[in-house]
């Protein structure tokens, strides 16, 4: 992952889009060599994103939290490493691509709205919670949608691990919250909501009612500095997935493995358009998502028109040589008779 002592007061990190590409495109090399090696070490990864010895008490209780989670994931107790997508190597990238961003948005924002070390640490160890005990599906229980279904047994898992680590820094228990709004399923799911209220927050947009948020995000959206957390964790579950062409296509090829589905423009425009939303959230993440994400959308509706047309083509064919059959069989019945 590559942060050493990202904690301290002048650490820095890339911060303009390119570069922000760029690290991510290596750390996510790195990251995957390892993964297919057998070699990838949550544990070690962590150790690099904190440093050996935090001064903040609450980003010292959110690395010994993050270590006990990393040492139970690492040694396979949460059952993903048997998946393809949602598995250790998804959690290291979700956990470096929220320090990035959250470095990238302090770097841009207003000064009231700049995440401090104790938040940036809190939002790590939900970023390497969020899918814990994954099963590889999705919140569908017995064909009925249950929303909340596995960020629930991820923040259970999570609690359990690190009751211990988070007895000193109760603050910490925050980074659970933050995980229900990681939920993209249902209409209009959790990560919606968190977008509207985002947009509250930061973009001037009309207030959500308060009445048709799930009690499980009130915690969440309660206030803009949570918002903006929860929005960063958003962002870093799938930015991965949009960084690039290149980078969409490996991700599209875990996820058809994991889903046993096919990869296509279909299933490619139905991420984007319903579970991505068309957009990332956070300014941060646009700047270096969104045009890509336009821009696979745009490549996408050309295919699905090509395969309509070529589907129509054909089964115009058929219909044609089907009457066609049909008209001499009825000549051979004429002659015959």
């Amino acid at each position: 992952m590559g942060y050493a002592h990202l904690f301290e007061a002048n650490a820095s990190t890339a911060t303009e889009q390119p570069k922000i590409k760029s690290t991510l495109k290596q750390a996510y090399g790195r990251i995957e060599r390892m993964h297919e090696a057998g070699r990838l070490s949550l544990e070690s990864g962590i150790s690099k994103i904190f440093g050996e010895s935090p001064k903040d008490p609450t980003v010292k209780a959110c690395r010994d939290a993050s270590l006990a989670i990393a040492a139970k994931v690492d040694s396979g107790q949460d059952g993903s490493s048997k998946n393809a997508y949602h598995n250790p190597m998804h959690f290291a990238k979700v956990a470096m691509n929220f320090m990035e961003l959250a470095q990238g948005h302090n770097k841009t924002c207003a000064p009231n709205d700049r995440l401090s070390s104790a938040d940036m640490a809190t939002g790590v160890l939900a970023a390497l919670s969020h899918d814990l005990g994954h099963n590889g599906k999705g919140n569908m229980v017995d064909g009925t949608h249950k929303p909340f279904h596995l960020e629930q047994q991820s923040i259970d898992i999570a609690k359990g691990w690190t009751a211990d680590s988070l007895k000193s820094a109760p603050e910490a228990q925050k980074a659970f919250s933050l995980i229900y709004a990681t939920d993209v399923s249902g209409n209009p799911s959790p990560a919606h909501v968190v977008r509207t209220w985002h947009d509250y927050y930061f973009k001037n947009a009309p207030k959500p009612d308060i009445k048709t948020t799930p009690k499980e995000l009130i915690p969440v959206v309660g206030d803009r500095k949570t918002t903006l957390m929860a929005s960063l964790l958003q962002d870093a579950d799938v930015l991965h997935s949009v960084l690039s062409c290149s980078q969409n296509a490996k991700e599209s090829l875990y996820v058809a493995e994991e889903a046993k589905m096919t990869m296509s423009a279909a299933g490619s425009q139905f991420f984007l358009k319903n579970l991505v939303g068309g957009r990332m959230t956070t300014d941060v993440a646009r700047n270096v998502a969104d045009g890509f994400i336009k821009g696979q959308m745009s490549r996408n509706d050309k295919t699905m028109a090509k395969e309509a047309a070529a589907k129509a083509a054909q089964e115009a064919k058929a219909a044609k040589d089907a009457k066609q059959q049909t008209n001499r069989g009825l000549r051979l019945a004429t002659c015959a008779m």
